[in-house]
């Protein structure tokens, strides 16, 4: 379960990269740290800006009989695939590559 997950995903107004990554806090209360990067450009006129940058930080709890993560400062509620390679949020799919 703890690893680095990214997604991309992109939309009329932006192109973007966002990453997750999972550390283990208190494996024993089931808790761990969750840190999201994201990097996005945004699109203004058909051009590409800049890169941007926003970074977010949290802890979760990890409930191992419905294989879902309870991000705490959010509220987001993050499934885990049947194999762990992949973690979904509504319509964004994470795929784990640590």
């Amino acid at each position: 379960m703890q690893g680095l997950y990214v997604t991309r995903y992109e939309g009329a107004y932006y192109k973007a990269m966002d990453t997750i990554e999972i550390t283990p806090l208190n494996s024993e209360a089931g808790t761990f740290h969750y840190t999201r990067r994201i990097g996005y450009k945004r699109i203004s006129n058909g051009v590409l800006g800049r890169m941007e940058h926003k970074t977010e930080a949290s802890i979760c709890v990890f409930k191992e009989q419905t294989a879902q993560l309870s991000e705490q400062r959010f509220g987001r509620i993050y499934s885990f695939s049947n194999d762990g390679n992949q973690l979904a949020i509504g319509n964004a799919v994470y795929k784990r590559i640590e």
